[in-house]
C-alpha cells in the first residue's frame, strides 16, 4: 500500500502532467486572407502553417464568433471563420494541440503540448464618406464660368485605397454630371454623382432695329429703338427694354442690356441718333405797300432763318422783284431733320411801269392853223396794263373847251393803282373861235406872198383839203379861208378887208373873178376871214387876194378847192 506521503507525490505528478505545456520546438504561423490587413467581410480565410515534430491533432480559434475561445475542434490547416459584426482590428489566436505521454523507470508523463500563433486583421465593412462641393449657381440653376467640383473622401476604418480627384467642367451644356468613387483599403466603395450642373459660357446674342434716319442723318420725331435678344442656351433672364428717345439732341445713345439665366451680361449701345423736332426760325421782311396794296417800285423780301441743332437743308434766298408783276411768295425753310417752317404766303403787286395815255379824238378837230367856234372835245384812252387807273388830272384845259383863244390846250396827267404817275400828255392847238364857222383855215405867213412882191409864180398851191383831212372833223359847206394882216408883228384890226377869188387855169393865168366878200375880223384870233363859196369846184386851184380898203396891205395865196 502507497503510502500517504507517496500518494501525493503521485498526485502532484499527475496534475503537471495533465496541464498542457507550450511546445518549444514547434511554431505555429497563421495568416488570414492571405496575409490581408484589412477585410471587408466577416467570412474570412485562416491558414495555418504548422513546424514541429508532432502535428497537432486538435485546434481552438479565439476569438469565436461570440467573442470567447471557440471550442476545440480537429486541426486543418485552412478553414473559414466567421469574425464578429463589430467593425474594427481583430487579433486571431490559434491554439493548436496533440496528446504526449513519455514513461520513465520512475514515472510516467502524459498532457497535451500546444502550440500557439496569431495574425492581425481589420474589419472594415463602412463604405468611405464621400462629399461634392459645388459652387453655388445661379438663381436659375446655371453657371457662367468653368464648374469646380471639389470632392473630399475620408474613411475611418482601414484607410483610403482610391481618392477621387477633383473634377473642372469647363464645356458648355446641360445636365453635365461627373461621377467618382473613393475605395478603402478594405475595398469599400463609394461612388457619388454629382449632376444637373448647366453651363452656359456664351453671353446673349443682343440685336437692335431702329427706323432709318433721313438722308441727312437726323430724326424729326421720336425714336423708338426696339432691342431684341436671344440665348440660345440657358435662354434669358432679363430681356432688353426698347427704348423712347423723345429728347432732341444730336449724338444720344441707346443701351440694351440682357443677361441670360446663368448671369452672362450682354450690352449693345447704339449711338450716333440725333433727333431735332423743332421747326426753323423763319422770318420775313417787306415794305409796306401803298394803300391800296401796290408797289411801284422794285420790292425787297429779306428773310431771317436759323436753326440751332440740326442746320438747315433748305431755305428761302432774299429776292428783289423788280419787274411789273403779280409775285406770290411762299416762305418755307427745312431743317436737315426735315422740320418744316411756313409762313403764310405773301402776295407782292408790283407794278412799275407808268400807264399809258392814248389820243381817242378831237371833235371837232384841231390844228395850229384851223379854227372853229367850239366847243372843242378832247377824249383820251387811259389803260394800265397791271394794276388800274386810280385818279385822272386834267393840269390844263379839260375834257371839253369851249372859250375864245387861240393856241389853246388840254394837259393830262394819270396815275395807277400802284401810284406810277404819266407825264403830262398835251394837246394844243385848239383855236377857238365862237364867231367863226365851223372851220376855218388861217394861211400862215409862209404860205402867202405880201404886196410888193412881183414873183407871184412862184407860190405854190395849198391844198385845203390836205389840211381839212389833218384837222379831223370839218363840214364842207362851211369853210372859212383867213389870213393875218400884221403891223411890225402885231394884228391890225379896224380895216375893211375884202377878198377876191380868181379861178385860174391850168397854165397859172387868171381865168375869171368868181367871187368877192367883204372880210369878217376874228378878235380872238386877230386876223380876217371869209365863207369860202359854194360854187367852188373841189380841185380847182384859185387865186385868192386879201386886200384892205386903203390898199396898203395886200396878201395873195394859192389855194386848191376842197
Amino acid at each position: 500500500m502507497m503510502s500517504r506521503k507517496s500518494l501525493s507525490w503521485f498526485l502532484v505528478l499527475l496534475v503537471a502532467l495533465a496541464v498542457p505545456a507550450v511546445a518549444r520546438d514547434a511554431t505555429l504561423t497563421v495568416s488570414v486572407d492571405g496575409g490581408a490587413s484589412y477585410t471587408n467581410e466577416r467570412l474570412v480565410s485562416i491558414e495555418l502553417s504548422y513546424v514541429g515534430n508532432e502535428m497537432p491533432t486538435e485546434m481552438r480559434i479565439f476569438p469565436a464568433t461570440e467573442g470567447d475561445w471557440s471550442n476545440w475542434m480537429e486541426y486543418t490547416d485552412g478553414l473559414n471563420w466567421l469574425l464578429s459584426s463589430e467593425d474594427g482590428p481583430r487579433t486571431i489566436i490559434v491554439e493548436a494541440r496533440y496528446w504526449v505521454e513519455t514513461a520513465t523507470d520512475e514515472t510516467v508523463y502524459s498532457g497535451w503540448r500546444v502550440v500557439s500563433g496569431e495574425a492581425e486583421i481589420l474589419l472594415d465593412q463602412t463604405p468611405p464618406t464621400l462629399q461634392a462641393a459645388v459652387p453655388e449657381p445661379s438663381d436659375y440653376g446655371w453657371y457662367n464660368a468653368p464648374v469646380y467640383v471639389d470632392f473630399e473622401a475620408s474613411d475611418a476604418g482601414s484607410g483610403l485605397a482610391v481618392i477621387p480627384e477633383d473634377v473642372t467642367l469647363a464645356e458648355e451644356g446641360a445636365g453635365q454630371e461627373v461621377i467618382v468613387r473613393a475605395v478603402d483599403r478594405a475595398g469599400n466603395e463609394t461612388e457619388l454623382t454629382v449632376g444637373n450642373i448647366h453651363i452656359d459660357l456664351t453671353p446673349p446674342v443682343l440685336t437692335v432695329t431702329i427706323p432709318d434716319p433721313n438722308e441727312h442723318g437726323w430724326y424729326n420725331q421720336s425714336v423708338t429703338v426696339d432691342f431684341d435678344a436671344l440665348d440660345a442656351l440657358s435662354g434669358l433672364a432679363v430681356a432688353p427694354e426698347d427704348v423712347m428717345m423723345n429728347l432732341e439732341g444730336a449724338g444720344q445713345s441707346a443701351v440694351g442690356v440682357a443677361a441670360d439665366k446663368a448671369g452672362n451680361e450682354a450690352e449693345l449701345r447704339v449711338s450716333g441718333i440725333h433727333i431735332d423736332m423743332t421747326p426753323p426760325a423763319l422770318s420775313v421782311a417787306v415794305p409796306e405797300a401803298n394803300e391800296n396794296g401796290w408797289y411801284n417800285q422794285p420790292v425787297s423780301v429779306d428773310f431771317d432763318v436759323r436753326d440751332v441743332l440740326s442746320g438747315l437743308a433748305s431755305f428761302p434766298e432774299d429776292r428783289v422783284f423788280s419787274l411789273s408783276s403779280i409775285v406770290t411768295v411762299m416762305p418755307k425753310a427745312i431743317d436737315k431733320a426735315g422740320n418744316s417752317a411756313i409762313l403764310p404766303e405773301i402776295v407782292l403787286q408790283i407794278d412799275v411801269d407808268a400807264p399809258l395815255i392814248t389820243l381817242e379824238g378831237i371833235d371837232p378837230g384841231a390844228a395850229e392853223d384851223i379854227w372853229g367856234p367850239g366847243p372843242v372835245s378832247v377824249s383820251f384812252q387811259m389803260s394800265d396794263a397791271f394794276c388800274g387807273i386810280d385818279s385822272v388830272v386834267y393840269v390844263e384845259g379839260g375834257p371839253e373847251l369851249s372859250a375864245d383863244g387861240g393856241d389853246q390846250g388840254v394837259v393830262v396827267q394819270v396815275t395807277d393803282l400802284a401810284g406810277n404817275m404819266t407825264e403830262n400828255r398835251e394837246v394844243r392847238w385848239i383855236n377857238i373861235d365862237a364867231a367863226l364857222p365851223t372851220t376855218t383855215i388861217l394861211l400862215s405867213p409862209d404860205e402867202v406872198l405880201a404886196s410888193g412882191n412881183t414873183v407871184f409864180g412862184d407860190l405854190l398851191p395849198i391844198d385845203l383839203t390836205t389840211k381839212l383831212e389833218a384837222f379831223g372833223v370839218y363840214d364842207p359847206e362851211d369853210v372859212a379861208l383867213g389870213c393875218g394882216l400884221m403891223d411890225q408883228g402885231e394884228p391890225i384890226e379896224g380895216l375893211n378887208v375884202y377878198a377876191t377869188i380868181l379861178e385860174t387855169d391850168d397854165a397859172g393865168d387868171v381865168a375869171d373873178v368868181t367871187f368877192f366878200q367883204f372880210c369878217e375880223y376874228a378878235p380872238a384870233g386877230g386876223f380876217y376871214y371869209f365863207v369860202l363859196p359854194d360854187g367852188m369846184i373841189s380841185g380847182q386851184i384859185y387865186e385868192v387876194w386879201f386886200e384892205a380898203s386903203n390898199e396898203t396891205q395886200l396878201c395873195k395865196a394859192r389855194v386848191i378847192a376842197p
